[in-house]
C-alpha cells in the first residue's frame, strides 16, 4: 500500500468520523432542534428524545472511533467504528429500495449524512494500515 492511498484513507476516515461525531453531539445536546431541522425527520412520527439520544450515542462513538482509527492509523479500530454507520446506511438503502427514496430536501440530507458519511468511513477503514507486530523481548 503506497503512502498516498494511506493518507487519503486517513483523511477520509478522519473527516467522516468528525462529521458523524458532530452530528451525534448535536443530537445528544439538542434533540428537539435536531428533530425540527433534520429534513424529513418530523415525517417519521412524534419527537422521541430517548430514541434520538440512543442514535446520538451511536453516531458519537462511531465517529470518535473513526477519528481515533485515522489518527492512530489503526485499521482494526476504524473497521470496528464503521460497523454501525455502514449497517445503518444499508438499512436506509433497503428502505429506499422498498418504500421509496425521501423527497424534497430530505433526499440530499439523508443521502449525505446517512449514506455518504457511512460509505466514506466504511471504504476508508480497510485501507488504513495493519499494525506492525514486533516480537517483544523480556
Amino acid at each position: 500500500m503506497d503512502i498516498d492511498s494511506i493518507i487519503v484513507s486517513q483523511l477520509t476516515a478522519g473527516l467522516a468520523g468528525n462529521l458523524l461525531a458532530l452530528n451525534g453531539v448535536f443530537m445528544l445536546f439538542w434533540p428537539g432542534a435536531w428533530y425540527q431541522t433534520g429534513s424529513g425527520v418530523t415525517a417519521t412520527g412524534p419527537l422521541k428524545v430517548t430514541f434520538i439520544i440512543d442514535i446520538a450515542l451511536a453516531y458519537l462513538m462511531s465517529g470518535t472511533g473513526l477519528v481515533v482509527g485515522a489518527v492512530q492509523l489503526s485499521r482494526r479500530v476504524a473497521l470496528l467504528a464503521s460497523v454501525w454507520p455502514v449497517t445503518h446506511a444499508v438499512f436506509h438503502a433497503v428502505l429506499w429500495a422498498t418504500c421509496g427514496a425521501p423527497t424534497g430536501a430530505a433526499l440530499p440530507t439523508e443521502a449525505f449524512t446517512v449514506l455518504g458519511l457511512a460509505t466514506a468511513g466504511g471504504l476508508a477503514a480497510p485501507n488504513l494500515p495493519r499494525p506492525i507486530l514486533t516480537p517483544t523481548t523480556h
